[in-house]
């Protein structure tokens, strides 16, 4: 069958020794163990505890260090100290203040705009400390200090607690919190426009404690707002994604329906999208019956991520959905299949750390599956692909044993470019690290898979980054659960198939047709068991001669590798097709 490649073709490389390198690019930036930069006191990185990157790469990090408690506390921006415990490094507090003891909250926007919440206290004390609002060095906020000015508040309305604010890239904030009316104390969802300089030229409330809900769906009034980083979101356009918990004993409403999603638009209109008992919005036979632990995200384009339980007979069944464009789509659920890029036949079993979209669309979000090792039954996916995965992946010269499971762990920049990454890693002892991973777009859907497992006992996946724009050209094939130091190449067709065991293969063929071959370009999977090709589409292989891809067609990719299992013998990869713009 001349369509089909052959041992020979394959193996007859042996004296070839190509780098097999891996798209993603990880950079570690510190570790537990690691000199504080520029603490003069030869202070110890102990633990770190939130982290942030922006479009251009610039980066956070909030750590704990072995210095003396009342001042061991550290803001890094870019390696730089800009907040330092016990300090007034890197901001202008309130007269005989001084830095507290934490920062709750930590941003840095496409702009530079740094935002922290941080514990302030009186000059040379310890005690528990209040918090204050600092946006670009500036206190713009001061609990039990600062008053409200929004309408809707009476007079004189005194910020209690600051719980949680998001920036966007145009000078607006997004507090929840609570304000001491004088007579009560209420939560407050509210929004705050900024000058250049840091002043405050307008304040919004958007929803209060007691308020009436938006819309028609309830007439329960407000009874609280979640406080979770990943529980609101605000866009460059004003647009903000909000939950709202309403009044259980008041007008009708029950624990099975009394948790609101709402979009409120630039024009300050509030429009409903679900509540808990709502059919879902692809499946009217499933209804939300948890709302309340639903990370969301929203990015410039008005598009958005959210997460929900159903009413099925298990406690948290799960689900993450995007809306891009106005069509809802199902991301993940629990007891549903995991992506193909997750080596072996796995359901998802649940998700963790912080949902956040770019503003393309792409999502990255922590999957735990249902393998009973629990030491590798979790990663971190973006979109469909799996970046990296517990017990599995090598970072900084250890294998990470935690991923980044707190909504302070991780972030992702609006471009979906880079993501930071605050992991556990064990090189003999287990140690924290940050990383910063460069994210390329994923492109293309598998078919015929999973693929069948290997000697190393994972299955091969390949997967794709890049563009699918045929005139961009490029596209750069990655493929991992390889087993270790073996030979293998990519092949192409127009045609997809389903060939069993080729010439003794252990492994499926999945194309047909006129078959290319990447055979002057074999990788080695080395001691990472992964390889990448990145492909010259106005130069593709095929049998009769080389030819352009073009806009419009669909192809059609496998890597086929050399195996031992436990003879020589080969295997495969699932198949991965790219339909080109």
């Amino acid at each position: 069958m001349k369509s089909y490649l052959t041992l020979t073709a394959i193996f007859g490389f042996a004296a070839l020794s190509p780098s097999s390198i891996n798209a993603q690019v990880f950079t570690e930036v510190i570790r537990v163990g690691d000199l504080v930069p520029g603490a003069v006191n030869g202070e110890l990185v102990t633990q770190f505890d939130n982290v942030d990157i922006n479009n251009s790469g610039d980066w956070l990090i909030e750590l704990n260090s072995s210095g003396d408690t009342d001042s061991d506390q550290f803001v890094l921006l870019n390696g730089n100290i800009i907040w330092r415990e016990g300090t007034t490094i890197g901001f202008v507090p309130p007269a005989g203040m001084e830095a507290g003891s934490f920062v709750d909250v930590m941003d840095i926007n496409d702009n530079g705009d740094i935002l922290l919440t941080s514990g302030i206290r009186p000059v040379g004390t310890s005690g528990a400390p209040t918090r204050a609002l600092i946006w670009n060095g500036v206190t713009v906020l001061q609990e039990e200090v600062s008053v409200s000015t929004a309408a809707g508040l009476p007079a004189g309305s005194v910020y209690r607690d600051i719980e949680e604010v998001w920036q966007n890239n145009n000078g607006r904030l997004l507090l929840t919190g609570s304000v001491d009316t004088g007579a009560t104390d209420l939560e407050v969802l509210i929004s705050i426009d900024l000058d250049p300089s840091g002043a405050i030229l307008n304040e919004v409330l958007i929803a209060a404690e007691g308020m009436t809900l938006p819309g028609p769906h309830h007439s329960s009034p407000i009874d609280g707002f979640t406080t979770s980083k990943a529980g609101q979101a605000i866009n460059d356009s004003g647009e903000i994604l909000w939950f709202a918990d309403d009044d259980q004993s008041t007008g009708g409403a029950t624990s099975d329906d009394d948790t609101h999603l709402y979009i409120r638009d630039a024009a300050s209109s509030n429009t409903l999208l679900y509540t808990e008992a709502d059919p879902f919005p692809t499946d009217p036979a499933q209804d939300f019956a948890n709302l309340e632990s639903a990370d969301v995200d929203f990015n410039n384009n008005g598009d958005f991520v959210f997460s929900g339980g159903d009413s099925g007979p298990f406690a948290n069944n799960l689900w993450l959905f995007t809306s891009i464009n106005g069509n809802i789509s199902v991301l993940a659920a629990e007891g549903q299949p995991a992506p193909p890029s997750v080596p072996g036949n796995w359901d998802a079993q649940s998700f963790g750390g912080r949902v956040q979209m770019s503003n393309g669309g792409d999502v990255l979000w922590l999957l735990n599956w249902d393998d009973p090792d629990t030491s590798t039954d979790s990663g971190l996916i973006f979109n469909d692909q799996l970046m990296v995965q517990e017990g599995v992946t090598v970072l900084g010269g250890g294998v990470v044993t935690l991923l980044p499971i707190l909504d302070v762990q991780s972030a992702m920049n609006d471009a979906g470019t880079l993501a930071i990454l605050d992991v556990v890693i064990n090189t003999g002892t287990s140690t924290g690290a940050v990383f910063i991973m460069d994210l390329e777009n994923s492109i293309g859907d598998s078919f015929c898979g999973p693929a069948v497992p290997n000697s190393s006992g994972a299955s091969t996946t390949l997967s794709a980054v890049g563009s699918s724009i045929a005139a961009v050209n490029d596209v750069t094939l990655n493929v991992t659960g390889l087993p270790l130091n073996q030979f293998g190449f990519f092949i192409n067709s127009q045609m997809p198939g389903f060939v069993p065991n080729p010439n003794n293969s252990q492994g499926n063929l999945c194309l047909v047709g006129n078959l290319g071959r990447y055979n002057t370009q074999v990788f080695g999977s080395g001691m990472t068991g992964t390889a990448s090709l990145t492909l010259d589409l106005t130069n593709t292989p095929q049998a009769n001669g080389p030819v352009a891809i073009l806009a419009g067609q669909t192809w059609f990719f496998q890597a086929w590798h050399r195996d031992s299992n436990p003879q020589l013998t080969s295997n495969f990869s699932q198949g991965l097709s790219i339909l080109f713009q």
